[in-house]
């Protein structure tokens, strides 16, 4: 699992769509949208703003992390 897996994972979890996680981060929708659609490199900045936005510690993105079963 990357980390636009588990971030469409954390969206899909919370019940957050990829437009909400636009407006609360800044991140456009087309970059957000090609995050996850497109496995697209996250850059440093933005898994901090998605991290706060989704309310998870940015650890969690760390792909060989086994944290996925601790979504709230």
């Amino acid at each position: 699992m990357n980390v636009s897996d588990i971030i469409a994972e954390v969206l899909k979890t919370k019940g957050v769509s990829q437009t909400f996680l636009a407006k609360k981060t800044g991140i456009s929708y087309k970059r957000i949208n090609y995050i996850i659609s497109e496995h697209a490199d996250v850059k440093n900045d933005e898994i901090f703003k998605i991290a706060e936005a989704l309310e998870v510690d940015v650890n969690f993105f760390n792909p060989n992390s086994k944290n996925l079963g601790g979504i709230k």
